[in-house]
């Protein structure tokens, strides 16, 4: 128990999260009319379906852009292999646990790191995959600072805001 403290006091030390939080960007929402059949009209000859629209928010992603996943997305995306994970905890933290088969990309060591993992987020890339960022918690801007970094390098990424904690929370891992 003592040595566990030890460590999260260690990792605690090398600043999980300790940056200010950064608003993040808007992201732009594309509108499309999706037609919903709510009642049928019955005449004595002929039944009509009545149609109504529904305005339904679909994302419009570009190259570079950065949006965000909740829990129930992320795992239905993991059960189909469309995601690919990236811790952006630090890296004890990352050992100490983290949801499997993510890799870990901390956001202080970013520049030593991202020449090792950006050979699986190009792959994942060219199968269509979406990458997904996560950090401890929604409080913590991690995730978001390392976004915007994949994004200045054409990376469109989205940011899995509930983190470990949720993840963890939700018992499923």
């Amino acid at each position: 128990m003592l040595t566990r403290l030890a460590i999260l006091g260690s990792a605690v030390a090398l600043g999980s999260c300790a940056d200010p939080v950064v608003a993040p960007d808007p992201i732009e929402v594309k509108k499309v009319a999706v037609p919903k059949v709510v009642a049928k009209e019955e005449t004595a000859a002929v039944r009509k379906p009545v149609e109504v629209k529904k305005e339904v928010p679909v994302p419009v992603i570009k190259k570079g852009e950065i949006t965000s996943v909740d829990i129930v997305r992320l795992f239905e995306m993991r059960l189909t292999e469309s995601c690919l994970l990236i811790d952006v905890r630090p890296g004890l933290i990352y050992l100490i646990g983290h949801i499997s088969e993510s890799l870990s990309l901390p956001k202080k060591s970013f520049d030593a790191k991202f020449p090792k993992v950006k050979p699986q987020i190009d792959a994942a890339v060219a199968a269509g995959q979406t990458v997904i960022l996560y950090c401890a918690d929604v409080n913590c801007p991690d995730g978001y600072v390392v976004a915007k970094i994949l994004a200045e390098k054409g990376y469109s990424t989205s940011i899995y805001k509930g983190g470990w904690d949720e993840w963890k929370a939700a018992d499923l891992e």
